[in-house]
């Protein structure tokens, strides 16, 4: 019975994102959580991650924390990283170009390979659109 309970919990929530985003509308969407950065100590935000056609984003209610342009993305991976003290889990790693070279963000999603996928895909078409240019 929990689990049809979360489920159905689940799509409601998910039925309260934004379906266009800037006026874009959104690629895939999940429940997420993004590594605060913090070396210290496990600081995890709760939040959902929307994917468009041109950028990925991080929202935390109404608060945009994360907006990566796809066109930044230089590679995609899943690592096995820290999540709280002494455990670590499988996440996606998306290595991006910043005004002092690269950065790497960690994101924790249930549907990890598909993110990847999905995310290396539209790299691979902005690579080609590059060159085709």
């Amino acid at each position: 019975m929990r689990g049809i309970l979360k489920s159905s919990l689940e799509k409601y929530r998910e039925s309260l994102g934004p379906p266009v985003i800037d006026g874009e509308r959104h690629i895939q969407h999940q429940q997420a959580s993004l590594d605060g950065g913090n070396k210290m100590f496990a600081s995890w935000k709760p939040g959902y991650l929307y994917l468009t056609a041109t950028r990925l984003l991080f929202y935390q209610g109404s608060n945009k924390l994360l907006e990566l342009p796809t066109a930044s993305i230089r590679g995609v991976g899943i690592v096995e990283g820290r999540w709280v003290s002494k455990k670590t889990c499988p996440q996606l790693a998306v290595r991006r170009a910043t005004a002092r070279g690269e950065s790497i963000i960690h994101l924790r999603v249930d549907d990890l390979e598909a993110w990847r996928d999905r995310l290396q895909a539209l790299i691979e078409l902005d690579d080609f659109a590059v060159r085709d240019a």
